[in-house]
């Protein structure tokens, strides 16, 4: 990407284009990404379009996701990063890596794709998704495989992993695997998108940061380096191998959503919120830039959505502070300094 693209239009300059609705699998967790249909695929006339606005309006794009859905299903895959090559400084993806292969991993990077974030919820059970995968089991072993390789071909690909009632006594084979395969690794915290959800909450009744206390417990002698960034409600720390594990929070409990991306879409509209079936139109014209800003401010609008609800002046830690202190259940404290680190891949 050319350095002179310098509009600033979305949220930390990072772009989550949605380009399919449908998924192979149904995870019980998972909110699509606000995608409330099923069977759209993106066009790549309107990838193509979108791309042209993106270069005609030196629109600054640090990060550009390609998300679903399950985007490798979509048939135009390849044609799609191929379209969006150097409008962004780096492209990746978000899969369950089910269907992808060494063939398609090295396509994708050929064509400009940086780094893949392979859902994987377990390394070590039947399937890498477990019983919460409520349609199909999932290959394990080419999954993984195909993870490993991914984080050979293009450096920085690494596992987003959900924490769960399945998978939460597994952290830390999750960070020794990722460790002998040299893999960073993203825990995410589970996010209540439908009742259901609360059935395989990890820590029910927790609040503030109590879940990561009680994983950082159970696994502080795997991790080093513990840094705490407020902005975006994450942990950064460091494997025993070096490889960068990363702890992120319910960014809609805390409102950090729209401090981490823009979303569009399957049919090109933009998606102010992953909970709620709702849209706004985005016109790739000069109204385009306008659409895009007031999404953005929506996005922090408390009395409109549910972000923030409970604020992160009420858990979170205060401006004036230069440490996290959390509490341990043996009385201890852990204290982790602040940092504004918001680098997805490494430190």
């Amino acid at each position: 990407m050319k350095g002179d693209r310098t509009v600033r239009l979305f949220n930390a300059d990072r772009l989550r284009l949605l380009i399919t609705d449908s998924c192979n699998l149904s995870c019980s967790y998972c909110h699509n990404e606000g995608q409330f249909g099923r069977g759209a695929f993106m066009s790549t006339s309107v990838v193509a379009d979108l791309a042209a606005w993106l270069r005609d309006n030196s629109i600054r794009v640090k990060n550009l996701i390609l998300s679903g859905g399950e985007p490798s299903l979509h048939p135009q895959l390849i044609e799609i990063v191929q379209e969006l090559e150097g409008v962004a400084d780096k492209i990746s993806m978000v899969s369950n890596g089910t269907r992808l292969t060494p063939t398609v991993i090295d396509r994708l990077a050929e064509n400009g794709m940086s780094y893949i974030k392979f859902g994987i919820d377990a390394v070590d059970a039947l399937s890498t998704k477990g019983p919460l995968d409520r349609a199909t089991r999932t290959a394990r072993k080419e999954v993984l495989a195909n993870s490993v390789y991914a984080a050979k071909v293009m450096p920085g690909s690494h596992l987003n992993t959900v924490v769960s009632s399945f998978n939460y006594h597994r952290i830390r084979n999750v960070i020794e695997w990722c460790d002998r395969h040299s893999m960073g690794v993203k825990f995410l915290e589970l996010i209540e998108v439908r009742p259901e959800v609360r059935d395989i909450k990890p820590f029910p009744g927790g609040t503030g940061h109590s879940w990561f206390a009680q994983i950082y417990e159970d696994a502080r002698d795997l991790l080093s380096d513990v840094e705490y960034n407020p902005d975006v409600m994450k942990f950064y720390a460091r494997s025993p191998a070096g490889q960068v594990v990363q702890f992120s929070e319910n960014f809609c409990l805390y409102g950090a959503c729209s401090r981490l991306w823009t979303r569009i879409d399957s049919h090109g509209r933009l998606v102010p919120c992953i909970n709620r079936p709702v849209t706004r139109p985005l016109s790739l014209s000069e109204t385009g830039l306008t659409q895009t800003a007031a999404v953005n401010r929506e996005m922090t609008d408390v009395s409109v959505w549910p972000c923030g609800a409970t604020g992160v002046s009420d858990e979170g830690p205060k401006p004036d502070r230069v440490e996290l202190e959390i509490a341990l259940s043996d009385g201890s404290v852990a204290s982790f300094p602040l940092t504004g680190r918001t680098n997805c891949v490494g430190w």
